[in-house]
């Protein structure tokens, strides 16, 4: 409860709406390892829409403590592909609508389908998590040529 979150939605370009964390549904759905999270947010100019489909970003560890604590990053498990010795994600690259670049990024334990990065990214840097093995082939299809020469 009070974790800050910033929402975005593709209709609002990079704009980004910040919140916080006001509710958290006590009953976990036991396939999906989920829980229902209300987030509030000033939306006075009705930027948002009913149905709209956006994404939410929380900074973990921030929550409503007393005390500082440090913040982790963490990213989704499905974002991360390895490339030979390499440990990757892919990221948007700026300026270049459907184009993404490949980062190394050095990571630390895993927990409920999120790892934590150590290194690589930084806090509000978006990666591709859904579609990141197709662009891992396509890379790798890209350097071994078409015929794998």
């Amino acid at each position: 409860m009070g974790t800050p979150a910033e929402v975005r939605a593709a209709a609002l370009g990079e704009e980004v709406i910040s919140g916080r964390v006001a509710y958290i549904d006590p009953v976990l759905n036991k396939e999906a390892r989920t829980a229902r999270v209300r987030v509030e947010v000033s939306n006075r100019q009705e930027r948002l829409k009913v149905g709209m489909f956006v994404e939410v970003g929380f900074e973990a560890g921030a929550g409503g403590q007393e005390k500082p604590v440090e913040s982790e990053l963490v990213i989704p498990e499905e974002a991360v592909q390895r490339i030979n010795e390499r440990t990757v994600v892919f990221l948007p690259k700026a300026g270049a609508k459907g184009e993404f670049g490949a980062r190394d990024v050095e990571l630390g334990g895993a927990t409920g389908g999120y790892q934590r990065v150590i290194s690589g990214l930084k806090s509000g840097e978006r990666v591709v998590s859904k579609g990141s093995f197709t662009l891992k082939t396509q890379l790798l299809k890209g350097e071994m040529g078409e015929h794998g020469h």
